[in-house]
């Protein structure tokens, strides 16, 4: 739906071509005839501005996967919310879960994908990380932007300026998270305002919002 230009209130003529006018044979217009956009053609039913965030953010996510080279992409995942936002700094592969057991509990941790891609042999260097420390840091990376949301607003009025409307999209989903004053991991709205955390083998952690802003930790 949110792909159709019909439902922002434009229309792509001769979407499809007519190939034998006998049997009224009818194909995908690839290029065989020319097409026509017609803009306000129609009532809208979804605002300009969102239809084309959406059509922004669809992409956002395809040359994600296409950098991070994976399969799928989860913007949101209940049981996993770090799923697909954990990657390696050292060889950009990205980060799984595991489960370890201890005599006390288990413990669930975030490993390189290519450390042991190979069986008896080690791929990546890089060392795992605790599910709670990831926690901690995307907690933390937040109260860092809280205590300098003033220099944040500089780059969102830069934003808003420009019309950069996915970038404004998540600028004001983060910057409604700041209001906050006491802080608490919650994956829900983590995985609103998150792109991805980059972990080193020293153990540096850099923390990416979607709106661009980066914290190092």
């Amino acid at each position: 739906m949110l792909q159709n230009e019909k439902y922002k209130g434009d229309a792509l003529l001769q979407k499809t071509y007519t190939v034998d006018f006998l049997t009224k044979k009818r194909s995908e217009n690839e290029g065989q005839v020319n097409q026509y956009y017609v803009a306000n053609n129609h009532e809208a039913i979804i605002d300009a501005d969102m239809w084309e965030t959406v059509q922004l953010e669809i992409a956002r996510r395809k040359e994600f996967r296409v950098r991070h080279k994976l399969k799928s992409y989860m913007m949101q995942n209940k049981d996993n919310p770090f799923a697909t936002k954990v990657f390696c700094a050292e060889c950009s592969s990205a980060f799984g879960r595991k489960n370890w057991m201890t005599s006390r509990r288990k413990r669930k941790i975030w490993q390189c994908n290519n450390r042991y891609k190979i069986k008896g042999q080690i791929g990546c260097h890089n060392h795992h990380i605790d599910e709670e420390t990831l926690e901690l840091a995307v907690v933390k990376a937040t109260e860092t932007l809280s205590d300098h949301v003033d220099l944040l607003h500089g780059k969102w009025e830069e934003i808003l300026s420009e019309g950069r409307l996915l970038d404004k999209h998540y600028g004001i989903i983060l910057g409604e998270l700041l209001k906050r004053e006491v802080w608490e991991f919650d994956a829900g709205e983590m995985c609103q305002v998150l792109d991805h955390i980059s972990v080193s083998e020293n153990g540096q952690l850099i923390v990416v919002f979607l709106e661009g802003t980066e914290i190092e930790l």
